[in-house]
């Protein structure tokens, strides 16, 4: 069967079905061991991964600059979280 997006369409498909299965697990794994998450920032993490998806697949004039603005998000959102794992990793 072809569609319009082509290749492209199984891929958003396969994205969206892996963040379903996510929330899915997320939810019956909490029945069994209570954890916090924080899903502002899941769906803020979400959200940029999506615009860089959106970036790769228009391949617009600035689709490059886009992505490295994307990664520097990502970090700043996380920047607490991943340098407390990385100094446990250091210490090691």
């Amino acid at each position: 069967i072809r569609t319009p997006l082509g290749a492209m369409g199984a891929a958003i498909a396969t994205v969206a079905s892996y963040f379903i299965v996510f929330i899915i697990r997320l939810i019956t794994v909490r029945r069994i061991l209570p954890f916090h998450i924080n899903f502002v920032k899941l769906l803020a993490n979400f959200g940029i991964l999506s615009l860089q998806m959106a970036s790769i697949m228009t391949q617009h004039a600035l689709w490059i600059p886009t992505q490295v603005v994307c990664v520097a998000a990502i970090v700043a959102l996380n920047a607490v979280k991943l340098l407390k794992y990385a100094k446990k990793l250091i210490k090691r």
